[in-house]
């Protein structure tokens, strides 16, 4: 079908009256209220923190939204002020800044500085920390989960306080960049660049012992404070249906792009809404949320508190009446392609609407044709997994894509950094974002029937989950993918009602309609989008979960993921590649390898985050989506000591076997070997008790859809 007149002019009239000046001025103004004089900040519950949602309330009042509320939730508080390391008998002052940690007195503490490297478990047995400050590295990306091991080493052998650099992924020697531990800090903990780090490496070189004073105003209290999720609504006119637009409004440093631009966009959007006019049939929510960096201690999951309170605890009359999720991060930053996010079933959705979008006016070179629905699986990266986990389909803007797999984005080496600023911020981006995610929801808006198709989940589980692995391990999978091919047949047929029922109104829309035959069609429409909501959350709880890399995934997938890498651990040791085998094989099921750098109860305590019921009410977002979690200590570590591989000091251990050192055996004649090809195939069989488990459950859950779409 032609484009709709009445929907076009809507976007058009909308775009028009984008108000970039106001955007610009907002963030400008935002950026001024900071926890630190020096590096800005608004953690969670802080007064930097409420007094950003005071200001953002009053823009949404002063706008005219309707129903603005400021929502309180319990969190942790820190408010970090100010922080300085000093060398003893040095002029120069280092200025840290902090992770969510103690503080210390005015006096601060004054202790020896010892180089931990890598803060792994062999560095302990010739370093003595104990009553000292540590000196660490960060072990790859910060983003890495092993960061909060490296801290939990140090804290484990006693250090006093900790101090944090980043090497690898700075945009230079003087960026600072921070991350949420996943646990509960007891010790002062900051972060500094690499240019300071060498300077006080260079100090520990010309002197026996190094006597530093560390500083830091801060306030923490784990779980005592409050944060605010704002929201405001623009009442819609024919359906009690919703549509929300969300973003965090808490950051790490004064951090344009993460994320005060994506609350601009937030309130630009509303803006232009209002001043065109534009009465919407359902009501459009701006959510604005708090505690999104860090807002928990001593779980897996610190980060993502202040939407998951909103929506599962404040708002949860969201669940099957909110129609969709527009989630936004990093809407000034500039990139190739401007990417649309869309959950699984949401393909053809998009699709459509890209025959709407406004052009583009400079901050994208185009807009990406293909919806890649399996990026939403990163949506645990942002506020979105918090609607997606009570049942609200979501979309967004990918900024991942070019930062992670295409290596061109010009946010890299600045997430969470003092390099997070104006160099960076392209307002024709900002203004781009707006353009087409507000025509987004007016498209979403104006379509009675929302579009899911169910499947592409159908889909999803024939692409991932494959057959001959299945065929090997034994597992009877007849019964499981008659469901699946079922499901798809349904989804289709459920689909082409939907799209139907969108087309039939259009077309009498074009026609002309009065607003009470308008209304009739939304009224109709909400019998379906009910179903289809119901079928959304169904499978939103059931068969998305979160794997231990904490991103989505299909639950069956992950253990068949674990499997194969288990195989080829086996099939590499006993080619003698011992190397590759903990690369690719290893480091995959054990958590990156935890269990080569930290120490046993450190990689309990992990695998206790993620799967042990013991965490169960501290998992948030993640809670009923957990995946069990093998680790393998043992195995590791009887590896490296037969091999004899341990030595002073630390090495990285995917490159720790020289060429001249991979042990080229006949492992099936070594008795050690034997015992340890033996405990993996151990490894498997658990792994596949798991699989065969939750490959029911899916069924089951894949049944509860299918007759769900069969009741008209």
């Amino acid at each position: 079908m032609s484009k709709n007149p009445m929907i076009e002019t809507n976007i058009k009239r909308f775009c028009e009256n984008l108000d970039m000046e106001y955007q610009v001025s907002f963030i400008k103004n935002y950026s001024q209220i900071g926890d630190s004089e020096l590096y800005g900040g608004k953690h969670c519950g802080s007064d930097a923190e409420h007094r950003g949602s005071e200001y953002i309330k009053t823009e949404l009042e002063t706008l005219g939204l309707d129903h603005v509320e400021m929502l309180p939730c319990s969190t942790s508080r820190y408010q970090f002020r100010d922080a300085a390391l000093k060398v003893k008998g040095q002029e120069r002052v280092i200025k840290p800044y902090g992770y969510v940690s103690p503080g210390t007195d005015e006096n601060g503490i004054t202790a020896q500085l010892v180089d931990v490297k890598k803060s792994v478990k062999e560095v302990y047995e010739t370093c003595e920390v104990k009553g000292k400050i540590a000196l660490l590295e960060a072990m790859g990306a910060l983003e890495s989960g092993n960061l909060a091991g490296q801290i939990e080493e140090a804290v484990l052998h006693g250090a006093c306080a900790a101090v944090i650099y980043a090497t690898e992924d700075i945009l230079n020697d003087e960026t600072i960049r921070v991350q949420t531990p996943s646990l509960s800090n007891n010790i002062p903990i900051v972060g500094i660049c690499k240019k300071d780090a060498d300077y006080l490496k260079e100090e520990l070189k010309q002197k026996s012992s190094l006597k530093v004073t560390l500083t830091v105003d801060a306030e923490f209290i784990p779980d005592g404070g409050t944060t605010y999720n704002v929201v405001g609504e623009i009442t819609g006119a024919l359906s009690e249906e919703a549509i929300v637009y969300s973003a965090h409004l808490d950051h790490f440093f004064s951090c344009l792009q993460d994320n005060m631009s994506s609350c601009a966009s937030l309130l630009g959007i509303a803006k232009a809404m209002k001043a065109s006019g534009y009465v919407p049939a359902r009501t459009i929510i701006f959510a604005f949320h708090g505690s999104h960096e860090t807002g928990r201690t001593d779980t897996r999951y610190p980060y993502i508190h202040g939407s998951y309170k909103l929506v599962h605890e404040a708002k949860p009359q969201w669940t099957g009446k909110v129609i969709a999720n527009i989630n936004f991060e990093y809407t000034a930053l500039s990139l190739k392609e401007l990417k649309a996010i869309g959950c699984i079933g949401g393909s053809g959705l998009l699709e459509d609407y890209f025959s709407y979008a406004p052009r583009l006016v400079g901050g994208f070179q185009a807009i990406a044709e293909e919806v890649d629905t399996e990026s939403y699986y990163l949506c645990s990266w942002c506020d979105g997994i918090s609607y997606h986990g009570e049942g609200i389909p979501v979309f967004g803007n990918d900024i991942i894509t070019e930062q992670m797999e295409q290596g061109t984005s010009p946010y890299i080496g600045r997430d969470h950094s003092n390099h997070d600023n104006w160099e960076i911020f392209d307002v024709k981006a900002l203004e781009d974002t707006a353009r087409f995610y507000g025509g987004l929801g007016i498209y979403l808006d104006q379509m009675p029937y929302l579009r899911i198709d169910f499947s592409e989940q159908a889909q999803r589980i024939k692409r991932e989950l494959k057959g001959e692995l299945l065929n090997k391990l034994g597992l009877s999978c007849e019964v499981y993918f008659a469901a699946v091919d079922e499901l798809e047949q349904w989804g289709k047929a459920a689909a082409q009602t939907i799209v139907s029922g969108n087309d039939r109104y259009l077309g009498q829309l074009e026609k002309g309609l009065s607003q009470a035959r308008r209304k009739q069609h939304y009224d109709e429409a909400r019998k379906e989008n009910v179903r289809t909501l119901q079928i959304y959350e169904l499978f939103s709880r059931e068969i998305d979960k979160i794997n231990q890399f904490d991103f989505l995934c299909l639950g069956s997938a992950k253990y068949a993921e674990d499997i194969e890498a288990l195989f080829n651990t086996i099939a590499l040791i006993q080619k003698g590649n011992l190397e590759k085998a903990m690369e690719e094989g290893i480091a995959y099921v054990d958590l990156a390898l935890a269990s080569y750098y930290f120490s046993e109860q450190i990689v309990e305590h992990m695998q206790a985050q993620i799967c042990s019921p013991k965490y169960a009410d501290k998992r948030t977002w993640a809670r009923g989506r957990e995946v069990y979690v093998s680790t393998c200590y043992a195995l590791v570590n009887n590896l490296l000591r037969k091999l004899n591989m341990t030595s002073s000091g630390f090495r990285n251990p995917l490159s720790m076997i020289k060429a001249g050192l991979i042990l080229k055996v006949r492992p099936l004649r070594n008795r050690f070997f034997r015992d340890t090809l033996h405990e993996i195939e151990e490894a498997i069989e658990e792994e596949k008790k798991y699989m065969a488990e939750t490959m029911a459950e899916e069924k089951d859950s894949i049944r509860k859809a299918i007759t769900i779409l069969k009741n008209d």
